[in-house]
């Protein structure tokens, strides 16, 4: 038996691995409501304010993690998000996808831009009386895993698999998490809103 949960879940950047997997999990476990949000929503004001209008959790996962003006689009993303929310007087319950680089390279762009949005939402939470929860996740792998992208494991599997030369960056353990875990976790945070 599948037993409906009757909560309005939305997730951005679903098409991303984490995403993927749990927008799986979530469908498996019986969720009534799954909104999604791509890019195209977050470039499109009226597709956003749909995606946020009468929703109970936003998972929050979008956000860039290379390239130029990091810490600026994953700064737009988060502000459009919370505009959005604002402009609907929606209260969701935000669970942010955050990671262990915070803790690991404080100094790199990406954890600075973790850093800045964990930031950003509490403050906003905390005034709005909103409830948000800071995930830090460690290194994500599981199916979808895109090599030279999404984690360590996705990158030397893939070059494993074509005979090609495995490249050492750095000797050290890793603190592992399966993306179906990870969406187990995600979804037992969600239960409690």
């Amino acid at each position: 038996y599948i037993i409906k949960i009757m909560i309005k879940v939305g997730i951005t950047g679903a098409s991303g691995m984490i995403g993927w997997h749990l927008r799986a999990y979530l469908e498996m476990k019986g969720l009534s409501e799954i909104k999604i949000a791509t890019r195209e929503t977050f470039q499109s004001k009226s597709n956003l304010l749909s995606f946020v209008k009468n929703i109970d959790v936003i998972f929050h996962l979008a956000s860039q993690c290379r390239g130029d003006d990091l810490i600026k689009i994953n700064s737009k993303i988060d502000r459009s998000l919370l505009d959005a929310i604002e402009e609907v007087s929606s209260t969701p319950h935000i669970i942010f996808a955050s990671s262990n680089h915070i803790n690991i390279s404080k100094s790199s762009t990406y954890a600075r831009s973790k850093i800045l949005s964990t930031n950003y939402f509490e403050n906003w939470a905390s005034k709005k009386g909103i409830r948000f929860t800071n995930v830090i996740i460690p290194h994500v792998f599981g199916e979808n895993g895109k090599p030279f992208h999404n984690s360590v494991i996705a990158t030397f599997s893939y070059q494993l698999a074509r005979g090609e030369k495995i490249t050492l960056l750095v000797d050290k353990k890793l603190e592992l998490v399966h993306a179906q875990k990870l969406a187990d976790r995600f979804y037992e945070i969600a239960l409690k809103s």
